[in-house]
C-alpha cells in the first residue's frame, strides 16, 4: 500500500504542474508523431539548410492536421555531429514550430541522441525548460531517460476528481555512447529497453489499470483514509492533492468496465516488427499492410542476430491489458503498421492466444531532412477515439511533405484483411 501510494505520488506530482491531456468533444484525441528529425547534422556542410526544411516542415504539417498534441519519437538530434558547447541548443531549434502553434509535445530518446557531446540528461535539462514539454524522466531503476507514461482524461476536466480514459507510454530504447568517453562516439550503450525499466512498467501498468465509468467517467472524490491523512499532516499538503491520488488507487477505488487501453512510443523496434516484415502473408507494403518497405532487414533492439536482449520487454508489452499499438521510428525507409505476429523464438510468446488479441506493430515516418535516406518525408498522425464503453479505436496516416495524405488505415480487427491503396509517398 505505502510502496504504491509512493509511486502514484510521484506520478501525480509530475502531472499537477502540466494542464492535463484531454479528449476533445467529440471523445478523440490526434497526435501527431515526429520521428527522426536528426537535427545538426553535418552544420558545416548540408546540415543548416536540412535543419530548416525541418522546421518548414513541422510548420506545415501541424497547419494542416492541427493535432491534439505532438510526439517527437527519438533521434531528435545527430549528437556525434554536435560540439559540446551547441548540442543542446538544437532542441531550441526542434521545439521552435511547437512553441509558436502552441503545441505540447513529449519526448522519447533515439541512440543518436547520446553522444561524445550529448548526453540524454543534458537533452532532457533543455527539454523541460520549456512548460509544453511532458517528458518525464525516469524513476530509480530505470535505464536511460525517457521512461513514463501520461493520462488522457475525458473532455473538460481538470482530472481532480477523474479518472483517465486512455495512457500514453513512453520507452527509452537508450543506445549510443557515453557522454565525453573515448573513444569517441564509439557506441557503447545497451540499444534496448532495459530489464530495470521493464520491472517498473509491469509494476505501473497494474497499478494503473483503474478506469471509473462509462462517459462522462466521473469519479466521485473518495474520502481520506484515516492512514493517508497522516501523510496529509506530515507532508503539508493540500488536500486536493490526495483526492486526485486516491481516485487512482486501486486498491480502494477499482473499476469493474474491463481494462485501461493505452498506446505505446519506444524509437528502436523490437524483434516483433523483424518477424513481421519476413512474413508473405499478409505481406507488409501490400494492399493489406500499406506503406514504405525500403529497410530490409530492418534494425531491432539488442544486439545479438535474434534480439533476445529485447524478450523481457516485448513479453511485458503483450502481456498489458488493453495495449493497443506500438509506435517506433530509427529504421528510415519503413512506415508500414501490421498485427504483431507469431514466432517461433523459445521464450517469446505471442500472448493473449488468437492474433486479435496482441497490439499492432507501426512504423512511424522519417520526418527530418538530416538522417539517412533520401525517401520523401513526412509525420505519422494517430487518431484514438473513446466509444461510450470506453473501448478505443485508432485511425491513423502519414501527412507527407507535400501536404498530401498517404497510408490512411483503420487499426481495427479487420485490419490485415482490409484492403488499402498501397501509394506510400515516394
Amino acid at each position: 500500500m505505502l510502496a504504491m501510494f509512493f509511486s502514484l505520488l510521484v506520478f501525480s506530482s509530475a502531472l499537477l504542474c502540466k494542464a492535463d491531456l484531454n479528449l476533445t468533444e467529440d471523445y478523440s484525441f490526434q497526435l501527431s508523431v515526429f520521428s527522426d528529425l536528426h537535427y545538426g547534422e553535418n552544420e558545416s556542410s548540408f546540415g543548416i539548410p536540412a535543419d530548416m526544411n525541418s522546421a518548414a516542415l513541422m510548420r506545415q504539417v501541424l497547419s494542416q492536421e492541427q493535432p491534439n498534441f505532438v510526439v517527437l519519437n527519438g533521434d531528435l538530434i545527430t549528437g556525434e555531429n554536435t560540439f559540446a558547447f551547441n548540442s543542446t541548443g538544437y532542441v531550441d531549434e526542434i521545439v521552435a514550430p511547437l512553441v509558436e502553434g502552441g503545441y505540447s509535445w513529449a519526448s522519447t530518446y533515439g541512440n543518436h541522441d547520446s553522444k561524445y557531446n550529448l548526453s540524454r540528461e543534458a537533452l532532457y535539462a533543455e527539454e523541460k525548460k520549456y512548460t509544453g514539454s511532458y517528458t518525464q524522466h525516469g524513476p530509480a531503476g530505470t535505464d536511460g531517460v525517457t521512461n513514463y507514461v501520461l493520462p488522457v482524461f475525458p473532455p473538460d476536466t481538470t482530472g481532480s476528481s477523474q479518472a483517465p480514459v486512455a495512457l500514453l507510454w513512453f520507452f527509452d530504447s537508450r543506445g549510443g555512447s557515453e557522454y565525453q568517453s573515448l573513444p569517441a562516439n564509439v557506441d557503447n550503450i545497451d540499444n534496448y529497453v532495459s530489464n530495470g525499466t521493464v520491472s517498473w512498467y509491469r509494476s505501473t501498468q497494474a497499478d494503473l489499470q483503474v478506469r471509473c465509468f462509462p462517459p462522462p467517467f466521473q469519479c466521485p472524490p473518495p474520502s481520506l483514509p484515516p492512514n493517508l491523512l497522516v501523510f496529509k499532516h506530515a507532508l503539508m499538503l493540500p488536500r486536493d492533492f490526495f483526492v486526485f491520488i486516491i481516485a487512482r488507487l486501486p486498491i480502494l477505488h477499482q473499476s469493474q468496465y474491463g481494462t485501461l487501453p493505452s498506446l505505446a512510443f519506444v524509437h528502436i523496434p523490437t524483434l516483433a516488427f523483424v518477424d513481421l516484415q519476413a512474413q508473405t502473408n499478409p505481406n507488409v507494403s501490400g494492399p493489406n499492410y500499406p506503406g514504405l518497405n525500403a529497410d530490409v532487414p530492418l534494425a531491432q533492439q539488442g544486439y545479438s542476430n535474434t534480439g533476445s536482449e529485447a524478450i523481457p520487454f516485448m513479453q511485458a508489452l503483450l502481456d498489458t491489458p488493453g495495449l493497443h499499438s506500438i509506435y517506433s521510428g530509427h529504421d528510415h525507409g519503413d512506415s508500414w503498421c501490421g498485427r504483431w505476429p507469431d514466432s517461433t523464438l523459445p521464450g517469446y510468446g505471442v500472448g493473449g492466444g488468437s492474433s486479435q488479441n496482441r497490439p499492432f506493430l507501426c512504423f512511424c515516418k522519417h520526418s527530418g531532412y538530416g538522417g539517412y535516406g533520401v525517401w520523401n518525408r513526412g509525420v505519422r498522425q494517430v487518431r484514438m477515439s473513446i466509444d461510450q464503453s470506453g473501448g478505443l479505436s485508432v485511425d491513423t496516416w502519414v501527412r507527407m511533405q507535400a501536404g498530401t495524405v498517404v497510408t490512411a488505415v483503420s487499426l481495427n480487427e479487420t485490419y490485415g484483411e482490409d484492403v488499402y491503396s498501397t501509394a506510400d509517398g515516394q
